[in-house]
């Protein structure tokens, strides 16, 4: 349903007052990404995925109303409007460092 419904699954167990923990002996076995192609899709796969988990969290704020979760709410709210510019400033960056060595 969700792009990043473990996201989403998440912040709802934790929203319920469930504490959710590190388990650092779990593995998990996976396909490597063997192109940059398929590096440069999964990313934007993620990128889409913790998009629209932002915005479904952004449009349910009203459901869990502690002090700590509206701090966190605000502070996703910058990063996401750097992840718009992130691009552009990644090229004007780019652009001045190889301009500078010619």
């Amino acid at each position: 349903m969700y792009l990043a419904e473990d996201r989403i699954l998440c912040l709802g167990i934790h929203a319920l007052d469930y504490d959710l923990h590190y388990l650092p002996d779990v593995e998990s076995y996976v396909d490597p990404v063997t192109s940059l192609t398929k590096l440069l899709g999964q990313r934007r796969r993620w990128i889409n995925g913790s998009w629209f988990a932002f915005n479904y969290v952004k449009e349910h704020w009203r459901e869990n109303t502690s002090y700590i979760f509206l701090v966190q709410l605000a502070y996703y709210c910058f990063v996401q409007g750097l992840q718009w510019i992130s691009p552009a400033l990644f090229y004007i960056a780019m652009n001045l460092t190889l301009i500078s060595f010619v």
